[in-house]
């Protein structure tokens, strides 16, 4: 999947959760705006729509 996304190396976690509280206090994924959504539903919905041109047939 890495390659589909244009990488070449995979750095897992790749769907991160920052409570909305944390934040930029959670370094590096909050810090950086790494996180997908501070909620298990909105990262759900986010990295679904991120990786799902991998999942398709070519």
């Amino acid at each position: 999947m890495a390659a589909c996304l244009g990488g070449d190396l995979n750095l897992a976690p790749v769907a991160d959760v920052v409570p909305a509280g944390l934040g930029a206090r959670n370094a590096p994924i909050g810090l950086y705006g790494r996180e997908f959504g501070s909620t298990a539903a909105a990262v759900t919905r986010t990295a679904t729509r991120a990786t799902r041109p991998c999942s398709l047939p070519p």
